[in-house]
């Protein structure tokens, strides 16, 4: 930080602050934050697959393989949605001023990097804009991020008290497999999740499913949502940039009066 001294002339503080002037200009310019020669950040459309290239497996962490993707539109009119392809080479579909193969590479979803979770599914036709940039031996690595809520099912296993009237629920990721029945996800996502419509339950108010707790008979309580149920779950950052697991069922009443 600039000093100042008594009895110093308006010339001279310029003088002397002129350095922190042009150093704070060059930042807002954006000059310190500009790659060295040679450092490239490059971007690209893609979607997420399965598999790798060579058919290797799906990664069950943050890292996702994603394959390189065209926009095939010719219609001039902007309203048109896209469409896409997914050639082996760019130039079998027209694209004669790419000279490589397509990209079809490992990805990190960077907002799964803490937790170590996998929750995007490849069954979502999911398209993303993955970046290119070097790491610090000039070599290219892949990001892309999933901004807003995923969504997925899930099967809640049990529940435990948070407060009264409002629970934890511990659950596993599952996929529709026929006649509305559900399979468990090898590799997919156990957590724990909260109920929204549970968020504002308090003891003795009216409760987020609409119930009234004075109106209860005496040994009528409130009750979780029970084991076995298949949600909807949705993976949505908090404000810490931590992942939370968040569903919406409503709750019944049961006991004995």
């Amino acid at each position: 930080m600039a000093k100042y001294y008594l009895g110093e002339s308006a010339a001279k503080r310029l003088e002397r602050i002129m350095p922190f002037v042009e150093r704070l200009m060059k930042q807002q310019d954006g000059i310190f934050s500009k790659p060295k020669p040679g450092f490239k950040v490059d971007s690209f459309l893609a979607k997420i697959t399965s598999v790798g290239p060579m058919a290797e497996v799906d990664f069950t962490n943050s890292q996702y393989w994603i394959r390189e993707i065209f926009c095939t539109n010719t219609d001039e009119d902007s309203l048109t949605l896209p469409t896409f392809e997914t050639p082996e080479r760019p130039e079998e579909i027209g694209f004669e001023q790419w000279d490589s193969v397509v990209r079809w590479v490992m990805a990190t979803h960077l907002v799964e990097i803490e937790g170590e979770t996998h929750i995007l599914s490849t069954d979502d036709d999911l398209y993303v804009i993955v970046y290119v940039i070097p790491d610090q031996n000039n070599l290219p690595k892949y990001y892309f991020n999933v901004l807003g809520r995923i969504k997925f099912r899930a099967k809640l296993l049990g529940s435990e008290v948070i407060t009264p009237n409002r629970w934890l629920y511990s659950f596993v990721q599952v996929v529709l497999n026929e006649l509305g029945l559900f399979t468990t996800v090898g590799g997919g996502i156990t957590s724990t999740a909260y109920n929204t419509i549970e968020t504002n339950n308090v003891v003795c108010d009216v409760l987020g499913s609409g119930d009234s707790v004075l109106e209860f008979p005496i040994g009528v309580t409130e009750q979780p949502i029970g084991p076995g149920a298949v949600v909807e779950m949705s993976a949505v950052l908090n404000c810490n940039g931590v992942i939370e697991y968040l569903f919406q069922v409503g709750n019944n009443a049961g006991g004995v009066c």
